[in-house]
């Protein structure tokens, strides 16, 4: 009898252990929310997944902005949460999206069961996930979610530890289109400025005290929220060349998309390494030759 006594109070006491447990990481995620998931400060986001994926497919996909919020698409279906904070309670919506193509340029369409509608412009592929409700504000910073645990690195331009250097840029009427706006912002590009398309003009990305590089993912053009047609009137990379000095030189043919390309370097970038981008042939625009590019992020994650 004393023994089944014993073996109950055991079982007891590991049950409250875990029950403990499971309550502390709770409390932990919403202490999180309250401190990252702040839209005015730059926050850090971790890479899930073991293999480098490049098409461009968003369905059955799960994005999280890490530790606050979550996309999921599954076929049509979308699914939305954010974590519960200390003013707000946890949200759990979900509805039907679908992905319009507006010049080149891709504008998510959802309509929650609440028949809320929301439209955002979103720059996507299956590493990495971005909408924007405006040119200045970006509404969400999602990493594909897989089985498989957290990497080590962040898909970010850092200006404190990487500079982007380019063989020439656009000014005109007034506006600077330096290597400066390849950030997070739309609205914004870097144009090169020689006569015709820009053909062998260079950017040059170094890093000074950022981890390994292993691979960049760049979104091509001049993409804007509201002046979608600025991506076909310009002209975009098409060819490029990926040159480390004594290491290795690849050719890369991009997509025609705005949507992020991830490009896996044959070696890692490491710190003071310089990655040489040239272009060798675009796509032309339907009015301009400026040959644009919208974003370009180093990522020191392993897929």
């Amino acid at each position: 009898m004393k023994r089944i006594i014993i073996l109950v109070i055991i079982f007891a006491f590991v049950l409250i252990c875990c029950k403990n447990e499971k309550t502390s990481k709770n409390i932990t995620l919403v202490e999180d929310a309250e401190v990252f998931a702040n839209d005015n400060e730059p926050l850090a986001f971790r890479i899930y997944g073991n293999e480098l994926l490049t098409s461009f497919d968003i369905l059955d996909s799960f994005y999280l902005r890490y530790p606050a919020w979550s996309y999921e698409f599954n076929n049509n279906d979308i699914t939305y949460w954010a974590a519960a904070t200390l003013k707000d309670p946890e949200i759990n919506l979900k509805g039907i999206y679908n992905i319009e193509n507006v010049n080149g340029v891709k504008y998510l369409n959802i309509e929650w069961d609440n028949n809320q509608k929301e439209r955002y412009l979103i720059i996507y592929n299956n590493n990495l996930c971005y909408l924007y409700k405006n040119d200045d504000y970006m509404h969400f910073q999602g990493f594909r979610i897989t089985n498989a645990m957290p990497g080590e690195g962040c898909a970010s331009v850092d200006r404190d530890y990487i500079q982007i250097k380019s063989s020439s840029h656009l000014i005109e009427n007034g506006v600077i289109y330096s290597t400066e706006n390849l950030n997070e912002k739309l609205g914004i590009c870097w144009a090169e400025g020689v006569p015709g398309y820009g053909i062998n003009e260079k950017l040059s990305i170094e890093t000074e005290g950022y981890p390994g590089v292993n691979s960049i993912h760049i979104s091509i053009g001049y993409v804007s929220y509201n002046r979608s047609y600025l991506y076909d009137e310009n002209s975009r990379p098409k060819r490029i060349e990926l040159t480390v000095e004594n290491k290795y030189s690849i050719i890369i043919d991009l997509d025609d998309t705005s949507n992020f390309q991830t490009i896996a370097l044959p070696e890692t970038l490491n710190r003071n390494e310089i990655l040489e981008l040239k272009i060798i042939e675009v796509y032309r625009g339907t009015k301009y030759e400026d040959t644009c590019i919208n974003m370009i992020l180093l990522d020191s994650a392993i897929y």
